[in-house]
């Protein structure tokens, strides 16, 4: 089976895979150097080793003269595919600026630490925190933000998923808890949650093998094994070509919710589901966290992330943190010798193409030393935000800027007819499209600090583990509007990081947010748990074991978590709660596939490639002028891995790419060539295999 164990997944986050028939071990600690290694190719883009060539090569992408490196690069955005592009582009000699809006590197890489009382608790990650052994990219760039440090090999441990530690499952009022048991036969899993994995598992697998040769069939296990091959053969290329494309082809208009419900659920499927089992699957899942807030995905992404076939899931902290990782990441091009002055604070926008300067390209942002609105003008402009983002620094169509009024200029993309027979209609067409059509998910975090001793408290819930130890409860997953606690006990247990609510989808905007006109406070209730008490997510928990349908016992969990985990609760300003939703700049969390966007996809993942001959020219004729490729789109929607690190940082290497095979007019040393040749990297969904569904040439006539 190519699946990841069930400690891999736990959350919400792409917490989508099949789990009851995974390989049943339990994650083990595990050094940097190790995981710095191997090869784990993307289904999409299976024809590219982006980390054998990025990590295995010490050489800049490529060699630029005194003259090439004189090139004014502008980057929007200094999140991972911004910091990404920026190094790669810096190592050749080029000393770009990256523009950030949101006062802060890192994009949702970004941490908050604990203060005065709660000072030792363990840092509060608001976005990123969970990180695969398969991401390459990733593990190579944190190597080289270590590597001339004290601790140049550190060792992770496995992220405290669902199951890993003691975990309750609260579904209704009714109470269950698990830990992960590898040599039960339901894992330790409550039996039906058991069933529901077995159930999934037994359709899934027989859903997605594919006829990929005259009888030569491929499920999930032999694509998963060649996608981690140093070489690929040419069979091997075309029986992955086959798979996917099929893949593709039957689930692309697939969500999650279309498949359950029409596979799984009623008397005429094989599982025979109730409605009630789709509430417990939406609720909690395989254990490991609810799926009903990834019901509208497509099957695609699902399906992709067994392809990615990671092992286990770790954690960076407490020593490693992630704003400290991007603000390390940045230091790396400072010292490949980037002036620090570069990173300018403040939003880029205004993007357009002089008509009288077709190799220029122009943005405008406030000074922040003057707050005067400045105008620049650069040769290459890499568009790094989320997707919700780029629709405003592009300004989609025409119209008048501050520098060159209309008809005097050009937004990068803009709208240049209405005949898309013709290579750039159909170019501009596809790229406002696709950003207006793909979506970016809502997500909340609050996190709390509370005193540790509750946990050993003997009213605190405990499960016995594999070696007969009691282990508390430190997961607690709901269908409550909280959907999900973690306590983070730090290294000698006196302090917690709680993880109140992790939310994602429609889920993170069931709440109340904070303040709230609470009434004032009892006098038979202290400050601390009052302070913590007045958040409404833990409100959530009140009444948790009155609404108890069924005969479960242990309905009297919500009465000790309110008991004991508020009143341990640390005062001060150590309630941190971020929205991504309504984060300027930001506008939404991470990109996940929605079915029937396949397409969308795939024009944003690509896009860049227009730098290479192979899109830009028809029968030795430049069909898509010069001044078109001049702008280049990266960050998460630029690329297929929903809601990880490592998306943005494939799309910031093929950003960096693209400009460089730019500069060096296709002739050149560019050692990530590949990355930009349409003919090697885009294989599905390209502008051929399209223009048979009709899915572009249409008419949105009123």
């Amino acid at each position: 089976m190519p699946f990841p164990p069930y400690d891999a997944f736990g959350g919400f986050v792409n917490s989508v895979a099949p789990m009851s028939k995974r390989r049943r071990v339990l994650s083990a600690p595990i050094d940097l150097d190790t995981l710095n290694t191997g090869v784990t190719r993307i289904v999409d883009v299976f024809a590219a080793d982006y980390a054998t060539t990025v990590r295995d090569n010490a050489a800049p992408f490529a060699t630029l003269n005194a003259a090439q490196q004189q090139t004014e690069v502008a980057i929007i955005g200094a999140g991972m595919a911004g910091l990404c592009a920026l190094y790669e582009l810096t190592r050749c000699g080029l000393r770009p600026t990256i523009f950030e809006a949101s006062g802060r590197i890192g994009g949702r890489c970004f941490t908050e630490n604990f203060s005065g009382q709660a000072e030792d608790a363990d840092p509060a990650e608001m976005g990123a925190m969970r990180f695969p052994d398969t991401a390459k990219l990733m593990w190579h760039y944190f190597k080289k933000t270590v590597e001339n440090t004290d601790n140049p090999n550190p060792t992770f441990q496995p992220f405290p998923n669902p199951g890993i530690v003691a975990t309750a499952l609260n579904v209704e009022g009714n109470t269950a808890y698990w830990i992960s048991d590898p040599a039960s036969e339901d894992f330790g899993l409550p039996a039906r949650v058991d069933k529901l994995g077995a159930d999934f598992d037994e359709v899934f697998l027989a859903d997605t093998t594919v006829e990929v040769a005259p009888q030569v069939f491929w499920g999930l296990t032999e694509a998963a094994t060649t996608l981690k091959k140093l070489t690929l053969t040419s069979e091997e290329e075309g029986y992955l070509f086959a798979y996917w494309t099929a893949i593709i082809d039957k689930f692309d208009k697939v969500s999650l919710e279309m498949f359950v419900r029409t596979r799984l659920q009623g008397p005429d499927t094989l599982a025979n589901w109730t409605e009630s089992d789709v509430r417990l699957f939406k609720a909690v899942g395989f254990g490991t966290g609810g799926m009903g807030q990834d019901f509208p995905t497509s099957m695609v992404d699902f399906i992709r992330y067994d392809l990615w076939d990671y092992e286990a899931l770790y954690r960076w902290g407490p020593e490693f943190t992630s704003s400290g990782f991007a603000e390390s990441f940045f230091q790396l091009s400072v010292d490949a010798g980037l002036p620090a002055e570069n990173l300018i604070m403040s939003a880029a926008f205004d993007i357009s193409r002089p008509v009288s300067a077709a190799d220029k390209v122009t943005l405008s942002y406030v000074d922040p030393s003057t707050g005067e609105v400045t105008s620049r003008v650069f040769d290459y402009v890499i568009v790094a935000t989320s997707n919700p983002a780029m629709m405003q620094p592009t300004l989609l169509d025409g119209g008048d800027t501050n520098l060159f009024p209309a008809p005097q200029s050009r937004r990068p993309f803009a709208n240049v007819g209405v005949d898309l027979s013709n290579p750039l209609t159909l170019y501009t067409k596809q790229i406002r499209e696709s950003i207006r059509n793909v979506e970016f998910y809502p997500s909340t975090k609050i996190w709390a600090a509370t005193e540790g001793s509750y946990l050993e408290s003997p009213e605190w819930p405990k499960v016995t583990d594999i070696n007969g130890v009691d282990q508390p409860v430190k997961w607690i997953v709901t269908d409550r509007h909280l959907g999900q606690t973690a306590i983070f006990p730090n290294s000698d247990g006196s302090k917690c990081s709680v993880l109140l609510t992790y939310q994602n989808g429609f889920d993170a905007l069931r709440y109340h947010p904070l303040p709230l006109p609470i009434p004032k406070k009892p006098s038979t209730i202290d400050d601390a748990q009052y302070e913590l008490a007045t958040n409404q997510l833990t409100l959530s928990y009140v009444g948790m074991s009155s609404n108890t349908p069924g005969t479960t016992n242990s309905n009297d969990f919500g009465d000790v978590l309110n008991n004991k985990m508020l009143a341990s609760g640390i005062g001060g300003d150590n309630t941190f709660k971020i929205e991504w939703h309504n984060e300027a700049y930001f506008q939404g969390a991470f990109r996940l596939l929605l079915a029937g966007q396949y397409n969308y996809n795939a024009i944003l993942a690509f896009q860049y490639t227009i730098a290479s001959p192979a899109r830009y020219l028809e029968g030795g004729v430049e069909a898509i002028p010069a001044q078109y490729r001049r702008v280049f789109l990266a960050g998460e929607s630029a690329f297929f891995l929903d809601g990880w690190i490592e998306g943005p940082l494939y799309s910031g290497v093929n950003a960096a790419s693209a400009v460089l095979h730019s500069i060096q007019g296709g002739v050149g040393d560019l050692r990530t060539a590949d990355f930009v040749n349409p003919d090697i990297i885009w294989k599905f969904r390209t502008n051929a295999q399209t223009a048979a569904v009709n899915f572009w040439n249409d008419s949105m006539e009123l």
